[in-house]
């Protein structure tokens, strides 16, 4: 398996090479089997990127479902802080409410 980013990059060097048209080129007067042993090695090596890739994505969904959970209770803690921030502009209204109303009641000083 392959499990750093430099040997991704070394295997998806060599597939390129695998499919240049250079390759593509020299495999024309080649032997059928020639051509099927290329075809092998392609192969592997396309399988090796394509391990190589499917390992960096379950790392990155490994890490997002890590996150999930905190993601999660952050959004359900903001939710809580808004519901406050909506309570105490909500009471703030009320309150300038009823100090209208009383200073129509009660002259100031």
């Amino acid at each position: 398996m392959i499990t750093t980013n430099q040997s991704k990059t070394e295997i998806k060097e060599i597939v390129r090479i695998l499919y240049s048209a250079k390759v593509e080129e020299l495999l024309k007067n080649e032997s059928d089997e020639m051509k099927n042993d290329l075809n092998k090695i392609r192969l592997h090596f396309d399988n090796l990127l394509h391990e190589s890739e499917t390992q960096g994505l379950k790392a990155v969904l490994d890490k997002m479902q890590s996150s999930e959970a905190e993601l999660k209770q952050a959004i359900k803690s903001l939710n809580q802080v808004i519901d406050s921030v909506e309570n105490t502009v909500s009471t703030v209204g009320i309150i300038e409410k009823v100090t209208r109303i009383l200073t129509r009641f009660i002259p100031f000083f």
